[in-house]
């Protein structure tokens, strides 16, 4: 783990995106010592569930540096979470507000806008999971004035992987507008959150864009729709921006087996050889699943292996049949205890 990195993300982020304050998304490593210096940083944490709660509230964040940001929270969740001085949290949904009028009735609260039809991304399944469409939220606010709860702004996340800068444009546009609407209704709107799915410097990189390009637009588009002289505050949720390339991921192998086909069918299905891994897409390997535009590439870390024949193979997970890590990958012939290192690559767009 490279802090150093950390550090010169950090000063990169203040220079690039001056307004926005990062609110770490804690799913993406939680790691203390990590944690620990992005406190020093003044980082605030984005937390999706109790256990994340807890885990940095142990750590010494104090509750105010805490988003609950999930729109669906457990109700025994959200009681707990209150009770640890957590007062900001996101909805998108009536059903939420009525949870939240019984449990938190003074949290402070994010309506959560959709980004879907914005653009294409990696994560799908984010924009199409979370957030209510624009013709939703002039109702839910309606909904959560009547019940006297506190609105303070909107969210939005464009997901992983944006083909486009114009995706955070068009977002913030919409953002405005929900603005204006919370206003309208009397709600004292200051807080934009402007969500994750930056792009990082990796060998996946996440995005056919530079962060450099996403973070002009972004800075034009609040300059044009939250001019500073608004007093808003501008927060954004990073999480594998900060922690991707900083962290190297290795496999250790243990388990190791030959699969030659006795006939010509299972020579042509079976790989050459099959490695069993401490490891899977139950923990690591499950960005693979949930950005299926990148792929794994797996290296022998002994130097020994370079420059070596190399055979068609396949890592398996520990769990089920399902787990199967990385498929049809190239490596030398290597030995029960060796070490993979696996990196990304981003497949072409289509």
């Amino acid at each position: 783990m490279n802090l150093g990195y950390l550090v010169d993300a950090a000063i990169h982020w203040k220079q690039l995106l001056p307004r926005v304050h990062p609110f770490f998304a804690f799913k993406a490593n939680s790691d203390p010592i990590l944690t620990y210096l992005m406190m020093e940083l003044n980082f605030g944490f984005d937390c999706a569930s109790l256990d994340e709660i807890q885990k940095v509230i142990k750590l010494g964040v104090h509750p105010s540096k805490v988003i609950y940001a999930n729109t669906h929270k457990q109700t025994s969740h959200l009681r707990q979470a209150t009770s640890l001085g957590i007062n900001l949290g996101t909805f998108d949904d009536e059903s939420e507000l009525f949870k939240i009028k019984k449990v938190a009735p003074h949290m402070r609260l994010l309506l959560r806008l959709s980004t879907t039809g914005f653009g294409k991304c990696l994560s799908k399944t984010m924009q199409a999971k979370f957030g209510c469409v624009k013709s939703e939220t002039r109702g839910l606010l309606e909904t959560a004035k009547q019940l006297g709860l506190n609105v303070k702004g909107v969210c939005f996340h464009i997901g992983l992987g944006a083909q486009s800068p114009e995706l955070y444009r068009k977002a913030i546009s919409e953002a405005r507008k929900v603005f204006s609407e919370g206003l309208e209704l009397g709600f004292k709107m200051s807080i934009l959150d402007i969500g994750g799915g930056f792009p990082c410097k990796t060998a996946t990189n996440f995005s056919k864009i530079e962060f450099k390009a996403v973070a002009k637009t972004i800075c034009e588009s609040l300059n044009t729709e939250f001019p500073s002289d608004d007093k808003v505050q501008i927060i954004g949720e990073p999480g594998t921006f900060f922690t991707a390339p900083l962290m190297s991921l290795a496999v250790n192998i243990i388990g190791k087996r030959k699969r030659r086909g006795r006939d010509v069918y299972q020579q042509h299905n079976f790989p050459d050889t099959e490695y069993f891994i401490n490891d899977g897409i139950y923990s690591s390997f499950r960005l693979y699943w949930d950005a299926p535009l990148l792929i794994p590439v797996v290296k022998p870390v002994d130097q020994k292996y370079f420059g070596l024949p190399v055979h068609k193979s396949t890592l398996w997970g520990q769990t089920c049949a399902e787990d199967v890590a990385v498929e049809d990958c190239e490596l030398p012939d290597m030995d029960v205890g060796d070490w993979m290192c696996v990196k990304g690559e981003h497949r072409t767009w289509t």
